[in-house]
């Protein structure tokens, strides 16, 4: 062989770096793609800067923020319609306005040094993927599960009990709290009595302006037969499980309720004294132990607001609620969390450091947003509409399989805009262009048009690293298994995400661990709940899903 045929060292070096650029290219390249094809699901809807405009900004004040300090965006600049400089600029150009420090601080990973818009990133399994082929969704995790009118009613899950020198009890850790969230134990010893049913209810979103929702009006006959075992001696619990209460739904131009206003409206709606009624028949006539564990959606109830609804008769737990149940000589463990303290949009656990704005997260201020469309009845949530399943299902897929380094390019400003831009637009059916802001307390104000500005994202990455921050990401998308992964129980109970499931699944160290979730009463197809029933030392245990058809109410049932 010629001694001129064979490549330098640095030659080898620039094929090199010219190939990892490559591989940088594709992958922002997909990424803008997934954002232009979730924009497209954008719909019109009527000008939701309307219900602003008897407001008098002059009087009111905006809530400081690092993030929002810096000039407005220009008049002519949509950054809802894709009309800012950066993200109109081609993919590889320059931006002379902005340095290498400016575009993605460094702190998020040291790769990034020395590279104007590309952080690096190697993934040589996935690296040949087109665009197109993740836009369309040709990974097999793309598609959307099985249909609920396909699963039987109630769905069942064997839980199966451990007895013998064969499967001696497992060490057990209680989680740490390492997201900020209390964890409360409670040991319960649960023999062969007929006092075992677990109920489990979640995201029914009780009160203004949800209490018009078709699945509520099931949830008075729900109640009842839950009520009627516990009179019989069957029941030992009853779990709520977040978001029982609606705190989030209100229209962005009106002030924020203070805790008294929810109070007030709790105890005078009809359907929330039905619920609250039936609780407090449980818990002190039939002696059934209640918890009330707090969702992202009513995160800012209290304890004392808990025990002034419920007569001082459920126990609140603000973060995780761990059952230790012992049977003769085993143990079981059954972990009930909300969902949302991993999802990277909804938790609460990064006060500090500017981590929320006005003590709330990223979604809280996307709801507020997109109340004008729920009231109105034109937000289906992907609950229920199967596009906007796929549409997640896609972008999940092509998120999963990039892995933990492509948070460098959700970081970059320009990425990171259009994403939070994108979500606003999918809600509002339109564009965040314009004058819209949301209300606090005390006269104070967050701007709509600076959301897209908020860089928790990046703030979470230098803090907690890509990994962390990725699997957050990975829950917001309703992708549990990040959860799950470092869950030490039997059993791990969640709500959050709208869609009842029982199944196996993988927890810390590969462990076996069977994963269920309460569903929800509204934004579903179906109304559903959990009950569980522990094994004991001669039988096994059960989980259940009871689930029913949304019946549709007319305009007479709603006014009954």
């Amino acid at each position: 062989m010629d001694n001129s045929e064979v490549p330098t060292p640095a030659e080898i070096s620039d094929q090199d770096s010219e190939s990892q650029e490559q591989v940088e290219d594709d992958l922002y390249t997909q990424l803008k793609k997934h954002l232009q094809y979730l924009r497209s699901r954008v719909g019109a809807s009527p000008d939701h800067d309307a219900q602003f405009a008897h407001l008098k900004i002059s009087d009111l004040t905006e809530v400081p923020h690092p993030d929002f300090s810096g000039g407005e965006h220009p008049d002519n600049d949509d950054l809802g319609s894709g009309q800012g400089q950066a993200a109109n600029r081609d993919h590889g150009e320059e931006e002379p306005s902005k340095t290498a420090e400016e575009v993605a601080p460094k702190e998020v990973d040291a790769k990034v040094e020395g590279r104007n818009q590309q952080p690096v990133f190697v993934d040589e399994e996935n690296k040949n993927q087109s665009g197109s082929d993740a836009v369309n969704g040709t990974s097999e995790e793309a598609e959307v599960g099985d249909k609920p009118e396909d699963r039987t009613s109630p769905y069942k899950l064997v839980w199966q009990r451990q007895v013998g020198e064969a499967n001696p009890p497992r060490p057990y850790q209680p989680p740490t709290g390492a997201y900020g969230e209390e964890v409360v134990q409670v040991k319960i010893s649960a023999a062969s009595d007929s006092k075992r049913e677990i109920y489990v209810l979640s995201d029914i979103h009780l009160g203004r302006p949800l209490a018009i929702c078709p699945g509520h009006l099931q949830l008075e006959s729900a109640l009842s037969r839950i009520v009627t075992a516990a009179a019989e001696g069957t029941v030992h619990s009853l779990i709520l499980l977040g978001d029982i209460f609606e705190m989030w739904v209100q229209l962005a131009a009106e002030p924020a309720w203070t805790d008294q206003d929810f109070l007030r409206h709790w105890k005078t709606d009809s359907v929330c004294k039905v619920f609250t009624r039936a609780v407090c028949e449980m818990a002190g006539e039939h002696g059934v132990d209640v918890y009330y564990i707090r969702g992202n959606h009513d995160h800012e109830i209290t304890s004392a607001m808990v025990q002034d609804l419920f007569h001082g008769k459920v126990r609140f737990v603000p973060g995780i609620l761990i059952y230790s149940i012992s049977v003769d000589q085993q143990e079981y463990h059954i972990r009930f969390e909300h969902g949302h303290i991993q999802d990277l949009m909804s938790t609460y656990s990064y006060k500090d450091n500017n981590g929320l704005v006005c003590g709330r997260p990223f979604g809280y201020h996307l709801c507020r947003c997109v109340s004008l469309q729920i009231l109105n009845g034109l937000l289906v949530g992907d609950g229920v509409d199967k596009s906007i399943q796929t549409a997640k299902a896609q972008f999940h897929a092509m998120l999963k399989s990039a892995g933990p380094d492509i948070m460098n390019l959700v970081c970059l400003p320009d990425i990171r805009e259009e994403l939070l831009s994108l979500m606003m637009e999918l809600g509002l059916g339109g564009s965040i262009h314009g004058n819209g802001v949301i209300r606090m307390h005390d006269g104070m104000y967050v701007p709509v048009r600076k959301l897209p500005k908020y860089s928790f994202i990046e703030r979470l990455c230098k803090q907690e690293g890509l990994e962390k921050v990725f699997k957050m990401f990975l829950v917001y998308l309703d992708d549990f298994s990040p959860l799950l992964e470092a869950c030490e129980e039997d059993v791990v109970v969640t709500g959050h995400n709208h869609h009842w499931a029982a199944e196996p699944a993988v927890g810390r160290d590969g462990r076996s661990v069977l994963s269920a979730n309460s569903g929800a009463w509204v934004d579903a197809e179906e109304v559903s709940y959990l009950r569980l029933v522990p094994p004991t030392s001669l039988e096994d245990g059960s989980i259940e899903v009871l689930h029913y058809p949304v019946t549709m109410a007319t305009a007479e049932d709603s006014s009954k």
